[in-house]
């Protein structure tokens, strides 16, 4: 007699769309919105958020939800609807990557202010859902 053992491995849930609404407060450096995102298949919602955001509420089909770690929605079935409500302050030196007869700075990637305003897709500076092999 033999025993064997089957480990369940729970895929990344797939994100199918994803809609923004967002507030940019230039002033106070802020930016303020809410991920609606359409899951396909179920799993685990993996996402990258910057460091200087944060989440104010999660809600999936409508209920509270909440967080498994770090960036990772726990068990969310397919067909979802998840909502992310979320707020980050954005501020960088934009001059200090400036150079002259350059036109792009390539050292800003997530910036709100009266200065101007630039939110790179690189930065996360929204909820970025990523696939199993974490890229978004």
């Amino acid at each position: 007699m033999f025993t064997v053992m089957v480990l369940a491995v729970a895929a990344n849930a797939e994100v199918v769309s994803q809609r923004l609404s967002v507030d940019i407060d230039p002033a106070a450096h802020r930016v303020t919105g809410s991920s609606d995102m359409t899951v396909g298949s179920g799993g685990d919602l993996h996402f990258l958020l910057h460091p200087n955001a944060e989440i104010s509420a999660i809600r999936v089909n409508g209920a509270p939800g909440k967080l498994q770690d770090e960036g990772v929605i726990g068990g969310v079935p397919k067909g979802a609807q998840v909502q992310i409500d979320w707020s980050g302050q954005h501020e960088e030196d934009v001059e200090s990557g400036e150079r002259v007869g350059q036109i792009h700075n390539f050292s800003v990637n997530a910036h709100a202010g009266e200065d101007g305003i630039f939110l790179s897709e690189g930065s996360a500076w929204h909820p970025q859902p990523v696939g199993d092999d974490g890229v978004p």
